[in-house]
């Protein structure tokens, strides 16, 4: 979730004026620990909402990023994530018809992601995000587990303005890891298994999961 933050935080004017987005994240890793994953930031639902504020300037006090000023976040994005060792095939991606960004990688091992959720975060101080340390994911022969440290306290998230919080609760985040082994068992009850069992989901209202009234933490053992 810690990379998500950094994302949300990074787009955090635009979607205060999107009625409903979802954050997804799609992590593959195969059966020697390397793999591939995928950030997407879709804001179709609100799209006319967003291309009536994108670049207007101003709205309501706050200042509103053109799209060449999102274009260069996420080429800095990619300049940072290219930099980390253990990752390739880079990409971001930007579609202004449905406006859905995604930002994708190849990893040699599950640390190089971490490192890069890192080093991201540091780069982008200049938006205000935080930096980011803690991991987001382990990976073993037997076990995958998504880490997840929550955002705020509940007090933190009580004392946010009610437009903030109105996002949040309208939004979601949805998690899916694919393994190239079958699932033995997993620790977060609300996740969901595939018919395959080799594939796990987890959704929750960014909310629920700001305020700690859900999360993403799960240990999935194989």
């Amino acid at each position: 979730m810690n990379y998500l933050k950094s994302i949300t935080l990074s787009l955090s004017v635009i979607l205060l004026f999107s009625n409903c987005f979802e954050l997804r994240e799609e992590v593959n890793v195969k059966e020697d620990g390397t793999g591939d994953l995928k950030l997407i930031i879709n804001l179709s639902e609100s799209k006319e909402n967003v291309k009536k504020y994108l670049g207007s300037g101003d709205a309501s006090g706050l200042a509103i990023p053109s799209q060449d000023n999102i274009d260069k976040i996420l080429n800095h994005i990619n300049v940072v994530v290219q930099g980390v060792k253990g990752l390739s095939e880079v990409e971001t991606k930007s579609n202004y018809n449905d406006y859905v960004f995604t930002v994708s990688a190849n990893f040699d091992n599950i640390e190089a992601v971490n490192q890069a959720v890192t080093n991201v975060s540091k780069q982008l101080s200049y938006l205000f995000v935080p930096p980011l340390e803690s991991k987001n994911y382990s990976y073993s022969d037997n076990q995958f587990v998504r880490h997840f440290d929550y955002p705020i306290s509940a007090d933190e998230y009580k004392d946010l303005p009610s437009m903030q919080r109105y996002v949040m609760e309208s939004a979601r985040a949805v998690s899916i890891y694919r393994f190239g082994k079958s699932i033995r068992e997993y620790s977060n009850t609300k996740a969901t298994l595939s018919p395959s069992g080799k594939a796990i989901m987890l959704e929750a209202k960014i909310g629920e999961l700001a305020s700690g009234a859900a999360t993403f933490e799960n240990q999935i053992s194989f």
